[in-house]
């Protein structure tokens, strides 16, 4: 999770461009992918916290407004809850999900639902 703070400082310091071609290929749910790897909480609390530290840099950067800042926090902990509720068993992380909806919102509910019957 490491490489949300390089992205942070090249949109701080460095130049960004489109490249207008595939340049990698994400391997969904194959063996040793991180699709495929059971969500565990420890990594799920270091990715929000380099996000943390990410937009905090932005923010002491000017690059971010406080309003972008506060949205992209909001988001970040809605996203938390929403990956607990994905490391439990279906009917539990459902009554997870459905408890704590005025902390996820609507969108990681209906998220959650999907992940249900596909």
């Amino acid at each position: 999770a490491g490489d949300f703070i390089v992205k942070y400082c090249a949109l701080a310091y460095g130049k960004l461009a489109y490249l207008p071609f595939s340049s990698c290929v994400y391997n969904k749910g194959v063996q040793g992918s991180w699709s495929a790897r059971k969500i565990r909480m420890p990594a799920v609390m270091k990715e929000f916290r380099d996000v943390t530290r990410g937009v905090n840099f932005l923010r002491r950067q000017g690059v971010i407004s406080e309003d972008a800042y506060q949205s992209k926090l909001e988001q970040s902990k809605a996203a938390v809850y929403f990956k607990k509720a994905l490391s439990l068993n279906k009917i539990n992380g459902l009554c997870y999900m459905f408890r704590n909806i005025h902390k996820t919102g609507r969108f990681y509910f209906l998220a959650y639902l999907k992940s249900l019957i596909t």
